[in-house]
């Protein structure tokens, strides 16, 4: 079903939009916002972020007395590139978006291939904000990459990590469960190291298991044997046939590859890089094989959608994914306010990714004199002027927000300390954060380790 929603400040009345008078805003900054509410990556706390972050934004407006405000068009992708691509086309050509967000990393590759296809039809123009995707493919700054994945023009700007350090952590912490004695890696002892990788077909589970297959090599040796399977992305979770063959094989002591298969090893681990309902169906097939390897999820693991589709077999599921917010009072205030607006679950790279356009939409602003006239550049230019190292720091919440208004007003520069954790853009629009390995303990998620990758996103030290 597709969901739409025109956020018009839900949270306040528009008729006392200047302080103490009744006038409301003569102008708008319209942007669309393309999120899973339905689908194989549904959350319906997704489009609940993005709606936090423009209210919030909205009100801070509406307190300093500001002619305008910022109008997010709401819309279910249904975690479908195509579908997320056609709606935010006719919100861009039909209704004046300026801005998009998208949320899967399968939807902001293909919005990345189109900005460097020969088809400028299917161009978005406009620059696009990724809350959630965190496919290594995109801004990806390496020999032989692709136009699309090196981004030249800056049209993509991330609220989250590229999901490399996120594979690479995974493989480490699999790594430590190697008994004394054993070569690394060699979790059964048969003295080969064997590990076997699931990843969704797609811009998310590809780059995941590419990244985690170099790291294997890397840190258990070259001769480490590596088995691989991809699934359809539209693949049914409710078909358990699918994912019992998948995983049986993977398990098993042979060793298939696309030209057959041979008599192996037993694998000494299972990595996966999933989208956040097949790790459902996924968990069940491994629990069900009874295999003493040990299984690590990764990023989309962690969800309440898990917890409650796997109920009590989900004891014990881990995964290393990004860090759920800020641990600091940034991560505090969003987790408190998003609380308290009744919402669970979420994303607090999406409540970001709404709050730092609005932000850029009004530093851009003050340079045309006119909100009317911002155009690609002047967003661009302005959402790199959003995390000013010594600039005033600003945090979520309305108070925060205003804070950087009257900062921006008075020709200082900001700081925004996100939801997220620190967002400070490189000079690719990309942002460095936080991991964590979360483990399913008492039929809830918890925090069991903490690793830092502000430095470099190649090496991801445990915090202490």
């Amino acid at each position: 079903m597709r969901t739409t929603r025109v956020a018009l400040v839900a949270l306040t009345g528009l008729g006392l939009w200047a302080c103490g008078g009744d006038d409301k805003p003569t102008k708008t900054f319209t942007m669309s916002a393309l999120v899973g509410l339905t689908g194989n990556n549904a959350d319906v706390g997704y489009g609940e972020s993005v709606t936090l972050g423009v209210d919030q934004f909205n009100e801070a407006l509406r307190k300093e007395g500001e002619d305008f405000q910022i109008k997010d068009i709401l819309q279910d992708s249904q975690a479908i590139p195509t579908v997320a691509m056609s709606l935010a086309l006719d919100a861009i050509q039909n209704q004046g978006a300026r801005m998009v967000i998208f949320d899967t990393s399968q939807d902001v590759v293909v919005a990345a291939q189109s900005y460097y296809d020969s088809d400028p039809s299917n161009d978005l123009n406009v620059v696009l904000m990724d809350g959630l995707g965190s496919g290594a493919a995109i801004n990806k700054h390496t020999p032989g990459s692709q136009p699309w994945q090196i981004d030249a023009d800056n049209w993509i700007w991330r609220t989250v990590m590229s999901s490399t350090p996120a594979a690479n952590t995974a493989i480490d912490v699999l790594g430590t469960y190697t008994p004394a004695g054993h070569i690394p890696g060699d979790i059964n002892g048969d003295g080969v190291v064997k590990v076997a990788m699931f990843g969704t077909n797609d811009g998310l589970g590809q780059p995941l298991v590419a990244d985690a297959t170099a790291r294997a090599k890397a840190i258990f040796g070259p001769d480490t044997v590596i088995e691989t399977a991809f699934h359809d992305p539209g693949a049914s979770v409710d078909d358990s046939t699918i994912w019992t063959n998948f995983v049986t094989k993977l398990l098993d002591a042979n060793d298939d590859t696309a030209s057959g298969s041979t008599p192996g090893n037993v694998p000494d681990m299972l990595f996966a890089g999933l989208q956040v309902l097949y790790n459902v169906p996924t968990w069940k097939a491994y629990k069900a094989t009874g295999s003493p390897a040990p299984f690590m999820g990764s990023l989309a693991m962690r969800s309440p959608v898990f917890l409650s589709e796997v109920g009590a077999l989900a004891e014990g599921a881990q995964q290393v994914g990004f860090q759920q917010f800020a641990n600091n009072d940034a991560g505090a205030k969003y987790t408190a306010d998003f609380a308290a607006a009744g919402n669970s679950g979420g994303s607090a790279g999406l409540y970001d990714a709404a709050v730092l356009s609005g932000l850029a939409a009004f530093i851009a602003a003050q340079a045309t004199g006119d909100i009317d006239t911002v155009g690609n550049d002047d967003i661009k230019a302005a959402l790199a002027q959003t995390s000013v190292e010594g600039g005033v720091r600003a945090i979520p919440g309305v108070e925060g927000i205003r804070q950087a208004l009257r900062a921006i007003k008075a020709g200082q520069a900001i700081n925004y300390d996100g939801a997220s954790g620190p967002l400070d853009f490189d000079a690719y629009g990309d942002v460095r954060s936080g991991l964590q390995k979360s483990v399913v303990q008492g039929g809830q998620w918890v925090t069991t380790q903490s690793f830092d990758c502000t430095e470099s996103i190649d090496s991801c030290p445990l915090v202490q």
